[in-house]
This record gives structure tokens, C-alpha cells and sequence, in this order.
């Protein structure tokens, strides 16, 4: 946990949200099971009790693994985990890919700790939340990275080799800080990327189409490991199954056709469907860092208890007038801020335990990476 820098990250919190100036000042609502009062924001508590497997989303792995299977019938490998990042490379997010690249070794420690069932066998892989936008002519969406694993560091990250294996590979000997720079060459992603964030998308093709044998993604998703998914995004999700959405000429402006046209989105629940059906045995496990408010314990929860987050007036998609964009759930400016992550509230509700939210704006992702890998590795 990043105790030297926390404190500056708590400063800048205050200020955005309007808290006191003591760690002692009360938060409102009061901070619910698992969730402690920190300088006024309810975060999940470092030292929360989670020994009887439920509100964390933990559960308890059982003895003789009856009920685990892959899906092609081969029997789940002890630690095996592979674990997808799909990280935004939208123009505001230069910030929090290096908040995601400082608390990323804090997430490998967690994994790999031996006290509760540890991670020895880890696959890392790498996509961007940018899928194109069908051909269209739109700013920043002229590419299209399709939910291919994302191995060649940008131009400009320091200390970096030309290249690396499509996917990372970590076990209990090797897994150290070498690996962490690793995974920082590859997952600092830039921000030139669309702004018509589709991580829905790119998450379902990267572990169903490419994943295939033969496929861009193939050896990356093994049969007998579980699997853990960590989407970064400070947009709502704009999965589109037709790509007219974001056809400029169409009726109304662009930049707001996600909202305006939510009902033309993919379903949320078929890319839960699609992940269970990935690991029909529960060996899930899904860690959301996206557009919640950062003091509302609700919305800093598992998916089981998560659904009252929606009825929050700050998740409501509204416009602010002054600047015609949607109106941010927390922050100040884009650059530090997000707008209402509804779709990803509501993925993480539909999967329940398995899924587990924490706001972007909260620079202690450590503490998030914390509950996420008991989740992994209590996945049966």
C-alpha cells in the first residue's frame, strides 16, 4: 500500500468531493460492512473481516473441487489464473494508466501470497477498450485494435524491450518487480485511442474469437485455469452491435449518441452470459475500475449488493449544459474525473459475486487489487 503518496491522493480527493480535512471526519451515508470512513470516503478497509466468504464476494473453495470444470471438460489446475486487462486509451487517460501501472506489483503480491490459496501460474494479457467505430470517419477512432492482446510498447516508455510475447507469464519464482516493468511497458497504452469506449466488446472478442486455435490471442486462455478480467475505463461502456451509431451524419450529436441511444448498446447480459459461459464453474472472477462516486460505499461493492448504486442521482447520465458533455460522476475536470459507468454497475450486478467495483477517481487502487485477488483466489 502506498502510504508515502497516499496522503497527497487523499488532498486531492477532498477537494474534488468536498470532504474535511481530518481522517477522523464522519462519511455520509455511513460506510457500510467491509468499507472504512478514510478523510471523510468510504473505502474498502484494508483489514476488513471477510472469514466467512460473503460480502466481499469471496467464496470458500471446496475440498474435493466436485463442482469445478472448464469448459471443455478438462479439470481446473490449482493457481492457474489468467487474467485480462482492458484498459481505456481515451484521451483522458494518461493519469490513470499510471495510477493502474504503480498499484499493479500491489496486485501481483496479492495473487502470489501463500496464506489464502495462492496464484502460482499467471497469465497477463493486454487489450484496449478502442474496437473502431465501423469505418466511420470520426476524430481519434481511426484505428481499431479489435480485442487483439497488445504486446508492442508505445513509443516513449522508458526502459522498454522492442517487444514481448503476446501475453505475460508469471510464476511463484519470477513474478517480482522485472515483471511489473514488463507489464508496464505494455499496458501504458497512450491516449490516442477512440473515444467511443467499447470494453464490452473488446473483452468478448479477445477471449472467444481470438482465442480460438489459431487465432491472434490463442495459448493466452487455458482450459483448466480461472479467469479474472480487470476493465479500466472512465466512460460508460459503448458496446455497439450496429456501427450506424456512430455514423456522423446521423440525427443527433455524436459525442452523446452513446447516451441517447443506450437502448441500441449491446446487452450487458451477453457479455455476462459470455463470461460465465467462458468458466461455467464459478472460476470467475471480475474487478471494475470505472465511473462511480468514490464516497458512496454501495457503489464501491460486490455485484451481489451492487444494484442501489443506480438509483444514485450522480449516476444518472445528464447533460451539463455549459459544456454540453455528460455531467462527471467524480472529479473535477475529464482528465481526473469519469462519467456514470452504468453498463459496467450493471455487468457487475448481473455476474454478482464474481464481480467487485471500485471507483477510478480513488487513486488507492492497491486496496481494490486487494479484494479483487481474494476473489480470484477463492474462485471455485
Amino acid at each position: 500500500m502506498r502510504k508515502s503518496g497516499l496522503l497527497g491522493a487523499g488532498a486531492v480527493l477532498l477537494v474534488l468531493l468536498g470532504c474535511g480535512p481530518s481522517a477522523d471526519d464522519p462519511c455520509s451515508p455511513v460506510c457500510g460492512r467491509g468499507f472504512e470512513c478514510y478523510f471523510g470516503v468510504c473505502v474498502p478497509a484494508s483489514e476488513a473481516d471477510t472469514s466467512d466468504g460473503g460480502d466481499d464476494g469471496t467464496v470458500e473453495i471446496a475440498d474435493d473441487g466436485s463442482d469445478d470444470a472448464a469448459d471443455d471438460g478438462t479439470p481446473p489446475a490449482a493457481g492457474k489464473l489468467d487474467l485480462l486487462f482492458v484498459i481505456d486509451n481515451s484521451s483522458s487517460m494518461g493519469t490513470k494508466q499510471a495510477d493502474l501501472m504503480a498499484n499493479f506489483p500491489a496486485l501481483v503480491d496479492a495473487l502470489f501470497d501463500p496464506a489464502i490459496g495462492a496464484v502460482t501460474d499467471l497469465n497477463v494479457g493486454v487489450i484496449s477498450t478502442d474496437m473502431g467505430v465501423g469505418g466511420f470517419t470520426v476524430p481519434t477512432c481511426s484505428g481499431n485494435d479489435d480485442g487483439v492482446l497488445l504486446h508492442d510498447p508505445r513509443p516513449g516508455v522508458p526502459g522498454c524491450a522492442p517487444s514481448y510475447d503476446s501475453f505475460l507469464h508469471a510464476g511463484t519464482a519470477d513474478h517480482g518487480s522485472a515483471f511489473a516493468s514488463s507489464f508496464a511497458c505494455i499496458a501504458t497504452l497512450g491516449t490516442n485511442g477512440c473515444g467511443f469506449e467499447q470494453p464490452f466488446a473488446a473483452a468478448g472478442k479477445a477471449l472467444t474469437v481470438h482465442s480460438r486455435s489459431g487465432g491472434a490471442n490463442a495459448g493466452f486462455l487455458r482450459s483448466d485455469s480461472a479467469l479474472g478480467v480487470i476493465i479500466l475505463s472512465d466512460e460508460n461502456d459503448c458496446s455497439a452491435s450496429d456501427a450506424s451509431l456512430f455514423d456522423p451524419m446521423g440525427p443527433d450529436e455524436l459525442r452523446l449518441r452513446c447516451v441517447n441511444h443506450a437502448s441500441e448498446l449491446t446487452p450487458v447480459g451477453a457479455t455476462a452470459d459470455m463470461l460465465r459461459g467462458l468458466r461455467p464453474g464459478g472460476r470467475l472472477a471480475v474487478g471494475l475500475l470505472v465511473g462511480v462516486p468514490p464516497s458512496v460505499g454501495i457503489c464501491n461493492n460486490t455485484g451481489d449488493v451492487i444494484s442501489p448504486c443506480l438509483s444514485e442521482p450522480t449516476m444518472h447520465e445528464e447533460v451539463e449544459p455549459a459544456t454540453g458533455s455528460v455531467r462527471l460522476v467524480c472529479g473535477a475536470t475529464a482528465a481526473e474525473g469519469a462519467t456514470p459507468g452504468v453498463r459496467h454497475v450493471q455487468l457487475a450486478s448481473d455476474l454478482g459475486a464474481r464481480a467487485v467495483v471500485r471507483s477510478i477517481c480513488d487513486p488507492r487502487y492497491d486496496t481494490f487489487f486487494e479484494q479483487f485477488a481474494r476473489m480470484a483466489r477463492s474462485a471455485p
